[in-house]
């Protein structure tokens, strides 16, 4: 049997892959009428998530040993449903799973055409990414993302373990994210920038961005190594990108500042240092 630490290790990442997206009300903030609804969207939107899943987790237990809930096939509310009604029960489990992973799809498709679309208004990705439709909604990239996402989906269909591998990779490549905002978080709170944004909740926003980047660490320390170790290779992927975005802005100014070379020789040190363990068999996926 699994030790006590080995058990809550075990299921970090699928805990993160579950809460991705969380943030989706803010992504689309800029097409609500009213701001407030914004941060009222994102905490029900939370709660509820928690309170489904935790209700997912725990009820089966209370009408099957966990021997049997163990050998249940995919989807598993799917079965333990017909184990408690009979068969009507799988049906509308997996009716309720196509629609609901036909929402997911409609919903992640919104959501990966809107970030590049508003860092393309603000200047932080070239131009092209912020051409709308006669329906004001993303253009190019609708197209790119979807592109990215459809090759992102053949690549891992190759992998041993397609699922395993695309939730792992998923849930780390937004541990950057996530880190660097609740750093950044915790920064403005402590250096006293943070009331140019809010005039209350100072001590909320550091125990959150404390806690934040806490957590995010344990998620690394959690992960398996192979996954953790293809996210400086992904991110190196967006360099084009973000040169692309810096000659368009034509200032005269070099496409990197020296902090940012520095980063860039670290990131490309870290690249030539996975590639190396993986062509060595140290690391396989």
């Amino acid at each position: 049997p699994l030790s006590l630490l080995s058990q809550i290790l075990a299921p970090m990442t699928v805990t993160l892959w579950a809460f991705i997206g969380v943030e989706g009300a803010v992504v689309l903030s800029g097409r609500a009428k009213n701001k407030q609804d914004v941060g009222k969207a994102t905490l029900i939107g939370f709660l509820l998530a928690l309170i489904i899943y935790m209700l997912m987790s725990i009820l089966p237990f209370g009408v099957m040993p966990q021997a049997e809930l163990a050998q249940v096939s995919n989807p598993s509310t799917a079965g333990v449903l017909a184990h408690v009604v009979g068969q009507w029960g799988d049906w509308l489990m997996s009716a309720g799973l196509i629609i609901s992973v036909l929402a997911g799809w409609l919903a992640w498709t919104m959501l990966c055409a809107e970030i590049p679309m508003v860092a393309g208004q603000k200047g932080a990705f070239p131009r092209a990414f912020a051409r709308t439709n006669s329906k004001q909604a993303a253009n190019v990239s609708l197209w790119v993302s979807s592109f990215v996402m459809q090759a992102a989906m053949l690549l891992v269909y190759f992998s041993n373990n397609a699922w395993t591998t695309m939730y792992n990779i998923s849930a780390l490549m937004v541990v950057p994210a996530y880190i660097t905002t609740t750093l950044y978080l915790t920064s403005i709170c402590r250096n006293g920038k943070y009331d140019q944004y809010a005039k209350k909740g100072r001590r909320l926003a550091l125990s959150s961005g404390v806690l934040g980047s806490l957590f995010c660490l344990f998620i690394l320390y959690a992960s398996q190594i192979e996954y953790v170790a293809l996210i400086p290779i992904l991110l190196t992927c967006g360099l084009p990108v973000f040169i692309w975005s810096r000659k368009e802005k034509n200032d005269g100014q070099p496409i990197f500042t020296k902090k940012e070379l520095i980063y860039l020789i670290m990131l490309l040190l870290c690249d030539i240092i996975v590639v190396a363990l993986f062509i060595g068999g140290y690391l396989k996926v």
